[in-house]
C-alpha cells in the first residue's frame, strides 16, 4: 500500500522545493504536499469553485476556476516567511453569465492566470489558505517575488512597460 502511495505521489509529481539559498534545499514532505492540494480543493468547493480575485491591471474582479495546482516545479513555490508558504495554482476565467440552471451560457474561455495561493502551513486540520495573489496573466508575469533585507519574501507588482509614441 505505501508503494503504491508513493508512485501515485511521484507520478503527480507532489514534492516541491524552495529556491536554494543554501547548499540544502527545503522540500515539502508528501504529505504536506497532499495536505496543501486538499486544501485548495475544499477552499474552491466553499466557492463552488469559481474564486473571485480583482485583477489590477483589467480594473475589475475576475471569476476563476483551478485547472492544475502546481507541486512540481520549484519556481512555483516560495516561503515567505516561517510557517507560510505560497505555491502557485493554474485557472481559467470564467464567463458571469449563467441562466436558471447555473450553467454557463456559452462556451467562451478567458484569460489564463496563474496565481499564487498565501497558505499558513500546518496540518490537514490546520493547513489554510490565507490569500491570493495573481502571479500572471496569459503568461505575463504581474507580480514578482523578491526577498528583503530581513530575508522574507514579498510580491511585487511589476508595472507595465510604457508603450513606445509613433514619430
Amino acid at each position: 500500500m505505501k508503494a503504491l502511495f508513493t508512485t501515485i505521489v511521484c507520478m503527480l509529481g507532489l514534492i516541491a522545493v524552495e529556491p536554494a539559498r543554501s547548499a540544502e534545499p527545503i522540500t515539502i514532505s508528501d504529505i504536506e504536499a497532499v495536505n496543501i492540494i486538499k486544501t485548495i480543493q475544499g477552499y474552491m468547493e466553499q466557492k463552488d469553485n469559481r474564486l473571485e480575485i480583482f485583477d489590477r491591471k483589467k480594473g475589475k474582479i475576475v471569476n476563476v476556476g483551478v485547472d492544475k495546482i502546481v507541486t512540481d516545479n520549484p519556481d512555483c513555490i516560495v516561503f515567505p516567511e516561517e510557517g507560510k508558504l505560497a505555491i502557485c495554482v493554474e485557472c481559467t476565467e470564467k464567463p458571469a453569465g449563467k441562466d436558471n440552471l447555473g450553467d454557463v451560457q456559452n462556451d467562451e474561455k478567458g484569460d489564463q492566470y496563474v496565481l499564487w495561493f498565501i497558505m499558513q502551513r500546518g496540518s490537514q486540520v490546520s493547513t489554510r489558505v490565507l490569500d491570493t495573489v495573481i502571479k500572471s496573466v496569459n503568461g505575463v508575469e504581474m507580480y514578482q517575488w523578491s526577498q528583503n533585507a530581513d530575508g522574507k519574501w514579498e510580491a511585487t507588482l511589476i508595472e507595465e512597460p510604457a508603450e513606445a509614441t509613433a514619430e
